[in-house]
């Protein structure tokens, strides 16, 4: 995939951009699956709406050119 990864930011939209990167690239379901080993129904669930298991979703981004990586150190604390 090479080292120049684009970033980008991680939030609720990701699953709707990867599905457009998909879309626009005009990459099909079995060549995906065949160039990362994520099974096609997974791919074909995600592409009609569903979700993937992160490190399914960490194979898509590193095959879209992607790069999955943690925002910062601060860890959140919940208020009771």
């Amino acid at each position: 995939m090479g080292s120049n990864y684009s970033r980008i930011k991680c939030d609720r939209r990701l699953p709707d951009r990867l599905r457009k990167e998909i879309r626009q690239r005009r990459l099909s379901q079995y060549r995906i699956a065949i160039e990362t080993g994520i099974k096609q129904p997974s791919l074909s669930r995600f592409v009609n709406g569903g979700s993937l298991k992160l490190l399914t979703a960490a194979l898509l981004l590193d095959y879209l050119g992607y790069e999955l990586a943690a925002k910062s150190n601060k860890r959140r604390q919940c208020k009771s």
